[in-house]
């Protein structure tokens, strides 16, 4: 898993390199919950500078699974000319996994959620009225939006729900993605040369083939010639070792059984909410790994509830289903949980 980079001697005046090491990368486990423990020479390029504003926030607990950092790790210092689609469930962890690998190596990023209404300016930019301090009445400016601020600085740019967007404004990226200089036409021909370090990367439900499940509305089959210039990555839910050495950390004060069977409890939902390739599924609802990490972080503060566990997923999970679900999910729990689950 070494990913060195010769990025490091990169003598741009705008970007300050530092090396990054394993012990950065605290909490990461493998698929069975085991810790992964890095090789000492393992090493990766990073921002010197922790104190810019767009570096995302640190999370401590935060527990990072062994094959999904690896992935990302190797995109993020050899790109090859690509993009980098991540696609899985909602609430799997696509964007957190992104924000936490970027706070620790301290690069900057900037993130967009996509809709059905989005066009290319709202990446690019558009003339508009700024009153500058000092200035007595307002003057038409060129305003440079997300993606010449991230090509110009070096920053990773986030393009979230990306498979709800227009193939033709998605396909606008094309250039960009292979290396080539962003051209606004529109403000005196201007051509924004990418940073070496900047890298695009795309969130999404589907893997660009249009939603192949029916969970999803709104998500639109992507250009092929489009997607032959990203590499793709499917993100599962954690694996139930994975979610107990999460909740280990956010919740330490739950029993490891009571943890264990809460996992096992998530794990049996979005059994529920997939369904089989016979029959879809019997739950409406996606239970996310959020959604798991909420429930045990809110249980351990109804202590005068009969039943706080019941409680806090009501608030997460079951007052979102409905009648007839809710019965299903109570009785799933009632198998897993035993007589406590009553009481």
């Amino acid at each position: 898993m070494n990913t060195t980079n010769n990025a490091s001697t990169n003598t741009d005046p705008k970007s300050f390199y530092t090396e990054v090491t394993g012990a950065q990368f605290e909490n990461v486990l493998n698929e069975d919950g085991t810790t992964y423990h890095f090789h000492p020479a393992w090493r990766c390029t990073g921002f010197a500078d922790a104190n810019h504003p767009r570096i995302p926030k640190r999370d401590a607990n935060y527990v990072f699974e062994k094959g999904l950092l690896q992935d990302l790790l190797i995109f993020l210092m050899y790109p090859q000319g690509t993009a980098l689609w991540v696609t899985g469930p909602t609430g799997c962890g696509k964007t957190s996994a992104i924000m936490q690998v970027a706070s620790r190596l301290n690069w900057p990023v900037v993130d967009l959620t996509l809709n059905n209404r989005f066009e290319f300016t709202d990446l690019r930019g558009q003339w508009g009225l700024t009153q500058e301090e000092g200035q007595t009445s307002p003057t038409m400016k060129y305003i440079h939006n997300a993606l010449p601020l991230a090509m110009r600085n070096g920053w990773i740019l986030i393009l979230n729900e990306a498979d709800l967007a227009s193939p033709g404004e998605l396909s606008a990226l094309n250039d960009v993605i292979e290396g080539r200089s962003l051209l606004i036409a529109e403000h005196r021909g201007e051509a924004i040369k990418p940073h070496p370090m900047f890298r695009l990367i795309v969130t999404a439900n589907s893997a660009g083939s249009g939603d192949q499940t029916g969970l999803y509305q709104g998500v639109q089959e992507q250009n092929v010639a489009a997607m032959d210039r990203y590499r793709m990555l499917k993100v599962r839910y954690p694996s139930q070792g994975v979610e107990e050495g999460i909740l280990q950390n956010v919740a330490p004060n739950i029993d490891a059984t009571l943890r264990a069977k809460m996992c096992q409890f998530a794990q049996e939902m979005r059994l529920s909410f997939i369904g089989d390739k016979a029959m879809g599924g019997t739950i409406s609802v996606p239970f996310s790994t959020r959604t798991l990490v909420n429930w045990a972080s809110t249980a351990q503060f109804y202590t005068s509830e009969k039943n706080a566990l019941r409680k806090s997923l009501q608030l997460f999970f079951l007052n979102k289903l409905s009648v007839e679900e809710a019965e299903a999910a109570d009785s799933i729990a009632l198998t897993i949980f035993g007589e406590c689950w009553k009481d």
